[in-house]
């Protein structure tokens, strides 16, 4: 049997095994809102997924293995506790958009600026500097909201009311 989507919305999840990746075929990957810390570096190896859920989360680091992802499209990692985005741009020519949004990042590689097909990137809300990036002008970019004195607060708060949010 050969699955193209995964849809474990909202269960609760604290781990993803790692045997993902014997679902090579999947393409569409939603782990969005759960309890997850950490993802297995087996994702890196689900070799067509083109969308990767992981937003409303616990997640701290973007491993290096989701570098592997060469066919992904979308990846939405926003609403999650990230300190490290270690991913490499590189080969991710089909990405188009990606948001990053409500973190904690300082930093990610600014080879995601040569991403060709990119068209949407959200990183508002994070501790990055815009100055660092050069965008290609037909790439809808959001990277308002930088300062880190407004932003713990607000973004504290952001995670409570979608917490209460889901509970109701």
């Amino acid at each position: 049997m050969v699955f193209n989507k995964l849809d474990t919305i909202n269960n609760s999840l604290t781990k993803i095994p790692n045997d993902i990746d014997c679902l090579r075929q999947l393409r569409c990957l939603e782990l969005s809102r759960n309890k997850l810390k950490e993802l297995p570096d087996a994702i890196g190896q689900i070799t067509f997924l083109e969308v990767l859920d992981i937003s409303n989360n616990q997640i701290t680091i973007l491993g290096k293995s989701l570098s592997k992802l060469q066919n992904i499209r979308i990846l939405d990692a926003s609403l999650n506790r990230l300190t490290e985005c270690l991913i490499n741009f590189e080969n991710m020519n089909r990405l188009e958009k990606i948001c990053l949004e409500y973190n904690y990042l300082d930093h990610i590689n600014p080879n995601i600026v040569n991403c060709s097909k990119l068209i949407e990137v959200k990183l508002c809300c994070n501790y990055l500097n815009p100055d660092n990036f050069v965008w290609n002008s037909n790439v809808n970019v959001d990277m308002s909201d930088q300062n880190p004195e407004n932003y713990c607060h607000r973004c504290d708060d952001f995670f409570e009311d979608s917490k209460a949010e889901h509970i109701k």
